[in-house]
């Protein structure tokens, strides 16, 4: 994948030498997934991980910014979490750390609208990500790297091969920024990735014949792909819909240079007045 992130570089000189301004900034943030783990939104909030992220800003002119965006994120889902039945039975868990880099455009809504409340930005964004996982399964205690056990019967004779710990997604989100300074602004940022994998949990497809996992992939596989002893060609997962990632972010930005000044009004001690009401 180094050569997707060499393409990505290269992309970015021309920019920087065309915008209008380029920022630094750095953010925390909160991820979580959904996918064949997750029971329903609720479960989702229940599955929300702490993370951080920085982030390379161009701001061709007042509407459109480009962004090459960094995040390191944890998700994690646990049938335990369900309500039905079958889920419960199926009893499988997973975590992962996930690196993201997100390259976006960014459309500035509010510029569009209206030329007033320069403190304020809002934007709405679409790009492509490119990741980076590795799912984990909690077994008696003991963190197991599950891609390479094949727990779906992966590497078998008449099975697919080991899917890869790289994949790609489709993002698309909102941001709003304000400006404390010219230089110097906080913002916070809603992302959505929708990936073109089923394996961020590395559940998909159906449930392979218990002792034939043992025999050619080890036990490992065996307990962690059919623990339940499911028929062969049950459903386990479904692989008709892809594992979705997304984070909300807090973040502060830093302009390194700029082109023209922003002309902000300047906000003044006591500029907030509250009404006065006279009986």
């Amino acid at each position: 994948m180094n050569y997707k992130i060499l393409l990505f570089s290269a992309l970015l000189f021309p920019l920087v030498a065309d915008s209008q301004s380029i920022s630094l900034g750095a953010s925390i943030l909160g991820s979580n997934y959904s996918g064949d783990i997750t029971a329903d939104n609720m479960a989702i909030l229940k599955q929300t991980s702490p993370g951080c992220g920085v982030h390379l800003s161009y701001e061709m002119d007042h509407l459109f910014t480009f962004r090459a965006n960094y995040e390191f994120l944890k998700v994690f889902a646990d049938d335990k979490l369900g309500i039905q039945d079958w889920q419960l039975k199926r009893n499988l868990n997973f975590s992962s750390r996930i690196h993201s880099i997100d390259i976006s455009g960014y459309l500035n809504l509010k510029n569009l609208l209206t030329e007033r409340y320069k403190r304020l930005n809002i934007n709405l964004l679409a790009g492509y990500t490119l990741f980076n996982y590795n799912p984990i399964a909690n077994y008696q205690g003991t963190q197991i790297e599950l891609r390479s056990l094949g727990t779906e019967g992966q590497g078998m004779k008449g099975y697919a091969s080991k899917y890869s710990n790289w994949a790609n997604a489709i993002n698309f989100g909102t941001n709003i920024e304000f400006l404390i300074t010219e230089k110097f602004s906080i913002e916070t940022q809603l992302l959505f990735r929708k990936t073109n994998t089923d394996y961020l949990d590395d559940i998909s497809s159906n449930y392979v014949n218990y002792e034939t996992l043992y025999q050619q992939n080890g036990v490992m596989a065996a307990e962690l792909g059919n623990k339940i002893h499911a028929a062969t060609g049950s459903q386990r997962g479904n692989p008709l819909d892809q594992d979705w990632f997304q984070s909300l972010s807090l973040g502060v930005k830093y302009r390194i240079y700029s082109k023209q000044k922003l002309h902000l009004t300047r906000l003044k001690k006591g500029s907030v007045h509250c009404p006065k009401f006279k009986f």
